[in-house]
């Protein structure tokens, strides 16, 4: 699969939505942190690659602000 396309298709599903809407928020605050953790875990669910070892979200709310996520996958 390739990684940019399956990135777009997760921001375009994301793109212009209210986060507290949707079933994967249900009960979290909608904070950088939790959405850099879903959107990696979304992520790394769509890439299918022998060699990845681990993926890593980091989302900018502003200039100072900005929260990651890794994750380490087991080799498919």
């Amino acid at each position: 699969m390739d990684i940019e396309a399956q990135l777009e298709k997760l921001v375009a599903y994301y793109r212009d939505r209210t986060l507290n809407n949707l079933p994967e928020f249900a009960g979290l605050n909608p904070s950088i942190e939790h959405f850099s953790r879903i959107l990696c875990h979304a992520l790394a669910e769509r890439i299918r690659a022998n060699t990845l070892g681990a993926v890593t979200v980091k989302l900018w709310e502003n200039e100072i602000a900005w929260a990651s996520y890794r994750l380490e996958v087991a080799a498919s």
